[in-house]
């Protein structure tokens, strides 16, 4: 029995010596290398990554700017000069309202406390369930349970599996740069920033706002909205993550900023069909907000976007003096029209005026409207 132990005990320690070194130097997901990410192909778990960053770099900022991935290509040069804040990007995958929460906790923790906390939301934020990223790599939330909790996450990704699934992607991701390279290209360098993968992630955390988009409409693929079969409206849980959010900011005097993302309007048909202006409507009895919802001439055009989910650099600056302006405006919760929703001032007391306008332009556009929970 005794050799069965030690057997088992040397086969154990021989695969741990195997793996770890294996897990640890190829890391896809860059959760060991949180210091200088690598840009390999595969999508980092930045959720982790870059609150990890700002644990022990808070002090080259004084704001934060929360959202999924769409919110990754926001112009924080831009708002940071309007605003005169110092905002760092802390967008990621599919990021939630319950996820960016924590992570702000264990920043403040931390010993960070912003002065700004500016929040992208949209469909993702109701129709997405936290429990299914548990599962998904790039996507696991910040451990924020001690010790224990962060050698479950660490060991998430000793898998040597994962890392060979991985390996072909980051050897073709490399044959791609390299021929890139070779004529004259650099698709991981910023031209309007001047930032090269790795400053931008020490800067600004933003994705490249030089990105050319390919959006044909003539394509099939545009032709549709951005759903996924996993999303379920869960609106009461949302709206508790959203309070959650908000009694944070308050209890730690920070300026919660909250804005509606500007959805391409066939991915916002598909969400005011199953139930996303209840979400709109909930969120103003927790906070105002500033709402980029709705038909326009922004998220009618194509042109704004790289495909039916991702919006552009110029739209986002659009978005930051909309919502300054509208913050400035002494008379923003009178004579809301259809033309002035995008970016106006929503609050409690006009809530309903603005939700009204949102289904009128789905009527007119013979959209039906999911109204009530059942």
């Amino acid at each position: 029995m005794k050799k069965l132990i030690i057997k088992s005990i040397a086969f154990i320690l021989i695969i741990a010596a195997l793996i770890l070194p294996m897990s640890i130097s190829v890391d896809p997901y860059n959760v060991f290398h949180t210091k200088a990410p690598r840009d390999n192909g595969i999508e980092s778990n930045k959720g982790f990554i870059k609150t990890e960053y700002i644990k022990k770099n808070h002090d080259k900022f004084d704001s934060l700017l929360f959202g999924s991935s769409r919110a990754g290509f926001y112009d924080i040069g831009y708002l940071n000069e309007k605003m005169g804040a110092k905002f760092y990007d802390m967008a990621s995958s599919e990021s939630l309202v319950n996820e960016e929460a924590k992570e702000l906790k264990v920043l403040i923790k931390a010993g960070f406390v912003p002065k700004n906390v500016l929040v992208l939301v949209d469909d993702i934020s109701c129709f997405v369930d936290p429990k299914i990223h548990e599962n998904m790599l790039y996507r696991v939330p910040y451990p924020d349970g001690g010790f224990a909790d962060r050698m479950e996450f660490y060991l998430k990704y000793m898998d040597l599996i994962t890392v060979a699934n991985s390996m072909s992607v980051i050897k073709d991701h490399k044959a791609k740069v390299e021929a890139e390279l070779v004529n004259g290209v650099d698709n991981a360098y910023d031209n309007s920033t001047h930032m090269s993968y790795t400053d931008r992630f020490y800067e600004t955390g933003t994705e490249r706002l030089d990105k050319e988009s390919q959006f044909d409409p003539n394509e099939e693929q545009y032709q549709k909205g951005y759903w996924v079969d996993y999303y379920d409206l869960r609106v009461e849980e949302a709206l508790n993550d959203m309070k959650e959010l908000k009694k944070l900011c308050d209890d730690n005097g920070i300026n919660l900023i909250v804005m509606t993302n500007p959805l391409y309007h066939l991915t916002y048909e598909q969400d005011i069909e199953n139930g996303y202006l209840i979400y709109l409507r909930g969120i103003a009895d927790i906070t105002d907000y500033y709402n980029f919802s709705g038909f326009s001439e922004v998220t009618e055009d194509y042109h704004y976007y790289y495909e039916t989910s991702h919006f552009m650099p110029e739209v986002t600056r659009m978005m930051t003096d909309a919502f300054l302006a509208s913050e400035n405006a002494s008379n923003n919760h009178e004579g809301i029209s259809e033309e002035s929703v995008f970016g106006c001032h929503v609050t409690s007391e006009n809530v309903d005026e603005i939700i009204s306008i949102l289904e009128e332009q789905a009527i007119k556009r013979g959209i039906s409207v999911y109204q009530c929970l059942d």
